[in-house]
């Protein structure tokens, strides 16, 4: 929500949006948005657009590099520049403006949070503490403005941004490179935060490790891995027609008297975590909310929809081990239908 507060009478407002990537300095020669409004009421002092949906169109993440190493810039529509103009007038005279240029992210905040939430940290994951299974691709992503220093295991990581390009101000690093100790532990240094997530580095069983891919809450993927027994089914779908069961008069047993015909299916999936402890309810819960799932699959990239819509969060008080269950199912169907 663009919220402007003038301190001047006025009775209508204008905004200009231009949504962009590339280049901050370099804008379109169009606005994308033109919107106008009126006050509620005469003398009200605050006026709000909400914007939200408007940028939505135009950020788009996608796990097109996960499988990447080294630091990596995101996609090019992964955010957007927003350019913002906003006038406000008394009757037709302009009495106030307000101008700037926002990074907008397709990520989301709770209802607790209120409006328009601030980021606490630069280092785009919610807890410090995570999970990693060796030789798997898992990206962590972090804002590149006012990075002094970034070093993964005491070992000093180079990372060059130009702040006027979206894809270089908020990057990525895969932890998949770093995994050869049990322990990998990245350690931020912003001008105003440090910050260090650790991840332990866990060893597959005899099930193989799915790599759930999800878009947290700050926009950009984020694995969880889905280690316990899995199980695959393949649900069919078609249509029957009951035909003759003769050729030019001669009946012929061996003939289908019902056919089938728009044959095709999709394959389901289910799949359990590992034994968990309470901070990681949050990565799955951001599971859950997320619009755009994959699974990484012996390194092929897989895009699934949740099936399981509800989830009974469980803690150690309670529950003693904490372990979930998932339903899902893989967004294709088995026999290609695309020409």
């Amino acid at each position: 929500s663009l919220r402007t507060t003038p301190n001047v009478f006025f009775d209508t407002a204008t905004l200009t949006l231009y949504t962009y990537n590339g280049d901050k300095n370099i804008l379109p020669i169009l606005a994308d948005y033109e919107l106008s409004k009126q006050v509620v009421q005469l003398g009200q002092t605050t006026i709000s657009f909400d914007i939200n949906h408007l940028i939505k169109e135009n950020t788009n993440p996608t796990i097109d590099n996960y499988l990447l190493s080294g630091v990596r810039p995101t996609q090019p529509d992964a955010t957007c520049w927003v350019k913002y103009n906003a006038l406000c007038f008394d009757y037709n005279e302009q009495v106030f403006q307000v101008q700037g240029t926002l990074l907008a992210m397709y990520g989301y905040g709770y209802f607790k949070q209120g409006y328009n939430p601030q980021l606490t940290s630069k280092v785009l994951i919610s807890n410090n503490n995570q999970r990693h299974f060796r030789g798997e691709d898992s990206k962590l992503y972090f804002m590149t403005d006012g990075l002094t220093s970034l070093t993964v295991n005491g070992n000093a990581v180079t990372v060059t941004a130009n702040l006027d390009l979206n894809t270089e101000y908020i990057q990525s690093i895969n932890i998949k490179a770093y995994d050869t100790g049990d322990v990998i532990t990245c350690t931020f240094v912003y001008e105003d935060e440090e910050r260090t997530i650790t991840y332990n580095v866990l060893e597959g069983c005899k099930y193989p490790v799915i790599n759930c891919v999800f878009i947290n809450k700050y926009g950009f993927p984020q694995s969880l891995f889905l280690s316990l027994v899995n199980k695959i089914t393949d649900e069919v779908d078609g249509e029957d027609y009951r035909g003759l069961t003769s050729n030019f008069g001669v009946y012929n047993t061996t003939d289908h008297q019902y056919s089938t015909f728009n044959l095709n299916g999709r394959s389901a999936i289910v799949c359990n975590t590992d034994y968990l402890n309470e901070e990681e309810n949050e990565n799955v819960k951001q599971m859950l909310l997320s619009e755009k799932k994959w699974f990484i699959e012996d390194g092929e990239i897989l895009p699934v929809n949740l099936e399981s819509k509800s989830v009974a969060y469980k803690t150690q008080l309670n529950d003693k081990l904490i372990q979930y269950s998932f339903n899902f199912k893989y967004s294709f169907d088995i026999i290609n239908n695309v020409q």
